[in-house]
């Protein structure tokens, strides 16, 4: 993507910010989960077939924000991010139901091939022990977003615990980001 090796000349025009892609990605991944959302209530193998890039935005969106971290976010990609992670939102609930997964041992294969062909396996149902954005957060080390979460002051008592991650103070502590 850059190169010092590149220098002024007439192969510099294709050096990319590295930052910026990220951006880039991480909002187009946010991007296609929701308009896949609003286009379909439920995942099924079809979808997953309609849609072949689906396996890679639920895996990797946290992954480009993150290489966002310690450095200004730009406007959209935050507010797209914002709108993603609201916990009572149709998106979050099926993400967080299908791809946010509580951090334990997990396969994405084997969760499509259970999925049904045609009839809709996952929908808009939000589980007792689906992870809260502020969990998920704080297990992978989204302070940015986390802080932006923790500004509209929600009432962390009331955040479920999950079975792997527990609290979000356990979840920050225990797993990705020892600071």
């Amino acid at each position: 993507m850059s190169s010092r090796m590149l220098g002024n000349g007439t192969v510099s025009r294709f050096n990319l910010d590295e930052l910026s892609i990220h951006e880039a990605i991480g909002l187009s991944c946010i991007s296609y989960l929701m308009y896949l959302v609003s286009q379909h209530p439920a995942i099924t193998k079809r979808i997953f077939l309609e849609f072949p890039l689906l396996h890679y935005t639920a895996n990797s969106w946290q992954h480009h924000l993150l290489k966002l971290e310690g450095h200004q976010w730009s406007p959209s990609v935050e507010n797209k991010a914002l709108e993603f992670l609201k916990y009572d939102s149709r998106v979050w609930n099926i993400w967080a139901t299908f791809g946010g997964v509580d951090l334990k041992p997990y396969s994405f294969r084997s969760e499509v091939e259970r999925l049904p062909s045609s009839r809709p396996r996952i929908s808009y149902k939000k589980e007792t022990t689906q992870i809260h954005p502020i969990t998920w957060l704080s297990a992978m080390g989204l302070n940015f977003l986390l802080q932006k979460l923790l500004d509209q002051k929600p009432d962390l008592a009331s955040i479920p615990r999950t079975q792997h991650l527990g609290s979000p103070l356990y979840a920050a502590v225990c797993k990705f980001h020892m600071k």
